[in-house]
């Protein structure tokens, strides 16, 4: 073999050599987060590499830091598609498009389309994001940080974690960060130009006062179940509260300033999750906005401080180190949603009814399970049970930390896709102690019914509004000389208050009959009924104090509780009835504006009761506002399902004569 043979081979090994050499030093020089992120990255490695080895060779620490930041947890991160998902993000255009239509049409038009549709497929962020997309959304972050008069007001930590992602949930990935950008940041221009120094929450509020100047609209009543929605979409500025807090965020971030996503599976015994958005002033101190139309307020002087809840979690980029080492104990026991959890628990900063942790004895469990088996704590949703989180037996107790006591829940396992039950419903009490709801053997009750749901808030502010308002007769149209038949002094919790007029008024045959509301009470109410000395209901030609909403007053006299009145004054609006003749009134009945979650007349109900599983009490029909059923377990949790129409149920217990929810 001659020399330049000789030569070329030993050019060949080198070059191999160095080759080698250079691959191991770059893939050293990276930590082992980041080595695993790109040896699961497939085919996509080599964008990933691109954006590190771009702000390494400028020179760029911060963004070098930030990039690995990035990819270290991208293996954690995906957003789903289907055909059914992109159907569903169309409702969001036509609810804030379309207002002469109402929400439940459009969302049945919309859901008749996407019958059928299933599998939803899963796209991964370690796998398909490209460099292009990575580098855009560290220099647009970095852009605000440097660029921006309070761009350095959080630290590094925060600024990763809370300004730089380029997603909040599980949302499609998108270029929003320019768009966002240069739209807020004029806005927000106008308003802080006059301020000598600013704050954090300076620019918070305003942003706020700018999104609210599409009136949110606030809705759950979605097509079908959809992840985050994403930036393009929120801007509709419609959705549930998710929705809503979402584009607060993606504004605030987009100039710089952190903003964060808190969630709580089950809050408020309505068998949903809720979600609140925190901020910080330039002193670290926490502002959060947990209602729509928004108001900021310090978590200390919120509602969500006594909310009904177990967990509360914050939405993070990162994931949560903890659950990874947690999750590899046990994969195949537990569901994939919260196998790695980017989110760290909060629980803490927001009840008043904190517990740092408690102990389950095992002995009270049904079945002894595996040490590897994770347990998880649950609560109540309809006849199922909802997973806040999950905790391994250790010794003769399973051990659960940080959450709200005095909620019901029970322990679970997870097997085969479902979560299976393995102890009886109970309740931690304040001082750790476990009280067990189970029914007395061999007592049963009578139990008398008027919902199947827990009243919302604004259920009980309609309720209020109607207390002092008054129904007069009069001889002229104009109720010049009224006369007080009755005044309403107490709305009863259920679906139709009976109240017997002024006996002296009895036999008084009035032609005009109105319903006067109180002061400042928007004149809100579903159903007036007049009823005659043999219980019949009276009828007539409607009007009220202006004539343009007469169609809107025919719903108060309509017999319908789903359709209501409320009145775009406070105070002056009222509503009568011409009668077909002039007759006494003996009897009205009131509804308050409601959610029909009230007993309904010729609707099917179903009660059950927990003994380990949901038994059937029996079925019935209503006849009345309300229902009565025997041999019902005393102290059992108790369940009513309406078999007619209808989704919300709520868990109860039957105490003193009424109903308890839980």
């Amino acid at each position: 073999m001659n020399t330049s043979h000789l030569i070329i081979r030993f050019l060949i090994c080198l070059m191999a050599f160095i080759g080698i050499t250079s691959l191991l030093y770059s893939c050293s020089s990276y930590d082992r987060d980041v080595r695993y992120a790109l040896s699961v990255a497939g085919e996509n490695r080599e964008e990933l590499e691109k954006v590190l080895k771009r702000y390494k060779s400028e020179g760029d620490m911060e963004k070098y830091r930030a990039a690995c930041f990035l990819i270290k947890n991208m293996p954690y991160h995906y957003w789903y598609e289907s055909p059914q998902i992109d159907c569903g993000y169309g409702f969001f255009a036509a609810v804030r498009n379309a207002p002469e239509r109402s929400i439940d049409e459009i969302r049945d038009s919309i859901a008749n389309r996407i019958h059928g549709y299933t599998n939803n497929t899963a796209k991964f962020d370690i796998l398909e994001l490209d460099s292009t997309f990575i580098c855009h959304s560290i220099d647009a972050a970095f852009k605000q940080r440097r660029e921006r008069p309070w761009g350095q007001l959080c630290d590094f930590e925060t600024f990763c974690e809370y300004v730089l992602p380029y997603r909040i949930g599980n949302e499609r990935p998108e270029m929003w960060q320019d768009d966002y950008a240069d739209y807020f940041g004029e806005s927000i221009a106008h308003q802080l130009d006059t301020m000598a120094s600013i704050d954090l929450m300076d620019v918070v509020r305003a942003i706020v006062k700018d999104t609210c100047f599409k009136k949110p609209i606030l809705t759950s009543h979605f097509p079908c179940a959809l992840p985050h929605i994403g930036a393009s979409l929120v801007k509709y500025n419609c959705g549930t509260c998710r929705e809503l807090n979402d584009y607060i965020i993606y504004a605030c971030r987009s100039v710089g300033v952190p903003a964060a996503l808190n969630f709580s599976y089950a809050c408020s015994r309505k068998n949903v999750s809720h979600t609140w958005s925190s901020y910080w002033d330039n002193n670290g101190e926490e502002f959060i906005i947990t209602q729509f139309p928004p108001v900021i307020r310090k978590p200390v002087d919120d509602s969500v401080m006594k909310y009904y809840k177990t967990k509360v979690y914050r939405i993070t980029y990162s994931v949560n180190e903890q659950s990874v080492k947690m999750a590899e104990r046990a994969k195949g026991y537990i569901p994939r949603e919260i196998r790695y959890q980017t989110y760290v628990d909060n629980t803490a900063d927001y009840t008043e009814y904190f517990l740092d942790s408690f102990s389950f004895p095992c002995e009270s469990l049904y079945k002894r399970v595996p040490s590897r088996m994770p347990v998880f704590l649950c609560s109540s949703s309809r006849l199922g049970w909802t997973a806040e989180c999950y905790s391994y037996q250790q010794g003769e107790s399973i051990t659960f930390d940080n959450i709200q006591y005095g909620e019901v829940q029970r322990l679970c396992i997870y097997e085969q896709d479902i979560l299976t039950p393995i102890t009886d419903a109970f309740v931690v009490n304040a001082d750790k102690s476990i009280r067990f709801i189970l029914k007395e053997e061999n007592e049963t009750e009578r139990v008398v019914l008027f919902s199947k749901f827990i009243q919302h808030r604004d259920e009980e502010e309609y309720q209020q509004r109607m207390l002092n308002s008054r129904i007069e007769g009069a001889f002229e149209k104009d109720f010049k000389h009224p006369v007080v038949l009755c005044t309403v002094t107490d709305v009863k919790n259920r679906k139709l208050t009976i109240i017997n007029t002024d006996s002296s008024q009895q036999k008084k045959p009035f032609p005009y009959i109105r319903y006067y509301p109180d002061t400042g009470s928007h004149c809100d109410i579903a159903d007036l009924f007049l009823y005659g000395k043999e219980g019949e209901v009276l009828s007539g030609e409607v009007f009220g104090a202006f004539p343009e909403n007469y169609d809107k007053y025919t719903k108060i006299f309509d017999g319908k509780s789903t359709t209501s009145y409320h009145s775009s004054v406070s105070t002056g609006d009222w509503v009568g009835i011409k009668l077909s003749s002039p007759k006494p009134i003996y009897k009205v009945g009131l509804t308050p504006r409601n959610r029909d979650n009230f007993i309904d007349v010729d609707n099917e109900y179903e009660l059950y009761y927990l003994d380990k599983e949901w038994k059937s009490l029996g079925k019935m029909f209503a006849h009345s506002d309300s229902l009565v059923f025997t041999n019902v377990p005393k102290d059992a949790l108790l369940l009513l399902s309406n078999l007619t129409h209808g989704q919300q149920e709520r868990i109860f217990t039957y105490e003193e004569g009424r109903q308890v929810w839980r």
